[in-house]
């Protein structure tokens, strides 16, 4: 019984510790995927191509459904840009449910 309380402290330990650490790292290969996308967009500004990104986006949806593009335009503007915590919260949630 003894030992069984002592595996589960260590067990605890270990959880206290390592989870959030891998938590923030996750935050850190998030924070550096945001920062190469903005590198990859300021490098496609300089270019040279006429034609702007936007307006390239613009034209492909243009080709959706009208249904399927106001479905989308209101998923949208619904979303709220997620925090770092609750990103944490996700995959936290998520590591649970798998195991």
């Amino acid at each position: 019984m003894g030992s069984g309380l002592i595996l589960l402290a260590i067990v605890g330990a270990w959880l206290a510790v390592l989870v959030p650490m891998a938590l923030r790292k996750h935050d850190t290969s998030l924070r550096s995927a945001d920062r190469f996308q903005d590198a990859m967009r300021v490098l496609s500004r300089r270019s040279g191509s006429a034609e702007r990104p936007a307006a390239r986006v613009d034209e492909d949806l243009e080709e959706l459904p009208a249904s399927r593009l106001a479905a989308m335009r209101t998923r949208f503007a619904e979303r709220t840009p997620l925090t770092p915590a609750a990103r944490r919260r996700r995959l936290l949630l998520g590591l649970l449910a798998v195991a």
